[in-house]
């Protein structure tokens, strides 16, 4: 009996296991994992309307980040939200930035366009891995410091958004 278990387990990890030995996951690449209180990541992109913008021409204030995609159902979802928070963001004086994670720049802004955001837009897969998204929406409210003071994840309730932004104010 300990025999035909053996060869059970054997034969579920054999699809894991690829030619080399190396199990199948390790091959995967594996995103950063950024969380509160950690030093946002550095960032370089051009926004849609040609607009260079690099964490260090922030010149220390803090920032918004928001990574959406072409084909999110909740980016559409929280758009109501978003222009909502980039108009707070743009009352407090705070730079805020919507950052495509996928697709055509075209299909971003005509997206936008249609929920009515207008917060700079960017595309920017390699930002997006650097901050570690692997679902949108995401939001990165980063402080003076150039810390990563809040993260509001899916297309949560609009004070999920407010409280981020009280975070660095």
């Amino acid at each position: 009996m300990l025999r035909i278990a053996g060869g059970v387990c054997l034969s579920l990890l054999l699809p894991l296991v690829g030619c080399a030995g190396q199990p199948e996951f390790e091959r995967m690449p594996v995103l950063p994992l950024v969380m509160p209180g950690q030093e946002a990541p550095d960032f370089k992109f051009i926004t849609l309307d040609g607009r260079q913008v690099t964490r260090s021409s922030l010149n220390g204030e803090p920032f918004v980040l928001t990574f959406l995609a072409s084909w999110c159902e909740y980016c559409d979802k929280q758009a109501p939200d978003l222009e909502q928070l980039y108009q707070r963001c743009r009352s407090e004086g705070i730079p805020m930035f919507l950052v495509g994670i996928n697709g055509y720049a075209d299909v971003l802004a005509k997206r936008a366009q249609t929920h009515h955001l207008t917060a700079p837009i960017a595309l920017s897969p390699e930002m997006a891995d650097a901050y570690g998204v692997v679902g949108v929406p995401r939001t990165f409210f980063v402080n003076r410091e150039g810390d990563i003071a809040w993260i509001s994840a899916g297309a949560g309730p609009n004070v999920d958004l407010e409280r981020g932004l009280e975070r660095i104010l």
